[in-house]
């Protein structure tokens, strides 16, 4: 049985072909080619698809049916119960949340090519610094008091789930504006922190500028969000409103991080690969490599005291008894996620191959 992987998918004009834009993944393909796949089923076996394609005129259906099988435009269907499946629910679970396609309907105001490359990474840039020259002082108090002494029930967390898939609709929308399509936006978990993210890949091929812009999308929008806040606290004087702006600027400070895989380290890596030739930039390449392979032994570090909770649960005579027994399988299944996470990360910083950011997770950090 075969998948027909870019059936109904969104895809834009990109020059003389399309770009067709899946959950995870962007794929240049030839009109003729859309149009065909377009037109032969979801789901089917190999007979089925070559009778189908017989029936379009196609001359050399046989041919044809093993150049779409080789490109990866049909796939084997796998079942739910797989291996590979199975894997990928338990230690990358995600959910998709808004599709490119609802994007696009709800935001068809916002026109591909109506900005220049130079207006859209000023406006990014500017709201970006904007933002976090705001966020610079909660370095200096405990913001989480503003939080803790504000009534609100959920409405706290709701405003800041909201800035967050702000942020997201930030990346999205200014892949749109540089002309390569809204972009699904899903939840997931990276490390062991819930994240939100977006399919940007097929960002790489844009100029450095129009790159950095799709980059700091997210910051952009979510300082324009705080400011908007900030400035409804002002005409209510609602506090709820002034703790949710405190804690937005501080996620967008932990959101410059370069040595995770969060807009920092995206802005950073397109910078430094654009002066890869420059001499000066040799030294803090290799400053940074140092700084996170620390970072990594670090994580290394909190999921070997993981691992050691874990096997103290087995160890401990009686344990079974005062803790119940999912506790035990809950963290390992944290240790495992994190394990992976980490594995991912080393990949990053020492790729065989160059790589294309895939989507921006933002992290919600702990407490929040």
């Amino acid at each position: 049985m075969l998948l027909n992987i870019f059936k109904d998918e969104y895809c834009v004009q990109r020059g003389e072909s399309l770009y067709v834009i899946g959950a995870t993944s962007c794929h240049e393909l030839s009109v003729p080619t859309y149009k065909l796949l377009s037109k032969l089923p979801a789901k089917a076996g190999e007979p089925e698809y070559l009778a189908e394609l017989g029936r379009l005129g196609a001359a050399e259906p046989e041919r044809i049916l093993g150049k779409l099988m080789g490109s990866g435009c049909l796939v084997p269907a796998l079942p739910w119960y797989s291996r590979q499946k199975l894997l990928r629910s338990i230690l990358t679970p995600s959910i998709g949340l808004i599709s490119g396609r609802v994007q696009h309907k709800l935001l068809s105001f916002l026109k591909a090519g109506a900005y220049s490359e130079a207006a859209l990474f000023r406006f990014t840039a500017a709201a970006s610094v904007a933002g976090l020259l705001s966020a610079l002082p909660l370095l200096f108090f405990d913001w989480r008091a503003a939080g803790s002494a504000s009534p609100g029930g959920m409405l706290l967390p709701a405003i800041i789930l909201l800035s967050i898939l702000v942020h997201e609709l930030g990346h999205s929308s200014l892949a749109h504006l540089n002309g390569i399509g809204f972009r699904p936006i899903g939840f997931a978990v990276y490390l062991v922190y819930p994240v939100f993210y977006t399919n940007v890949s097929g960002v790489g091929e844009l100029p450095l500028k129009r790159r950095l812009s799709v980059n700091l999308g997210g910051l952009a929008f979510q300082s324009v969000f705080a400011f908007l806040l900030f400035l409804a606290y002002a005409a209510s004087r609602e506090k709820i409103l002034l703790a949710a702006v405190f804690y937005i600027l501080y996620l967008l400070l932990f959101n410059l991080n370069p040595l995770i895989s969060t807009d920092g380290y995206w802005c950073w890596k397109d910078v430094t690969d654009a002066y890869r030739d420059d001499r000066r930039l040799k030294y803090f390449r290799k400053a940074y490599d140092a700084l996170s392979v620390l970072f990594s032994g670090y994580l290394l570090y909190v999921a070997y005291l993981l691992l050691t909770t874990v096997l103290g649960y087995l160890r401990l005579f009686g344990l079974q008894r005062a803790v119940p027994g999912w506790q035990a399988l809950a963290n390992a299944y944290v240790f495992l996620l994190l394990l992976k996470g980490v594995s991912g990360r080393l990949k990053l910083y020492f790729p065989r191959r160059d790589l294309s950011p895939v989507e921006h997770p933002f992290i919600l950090p702990p407490g929040t």
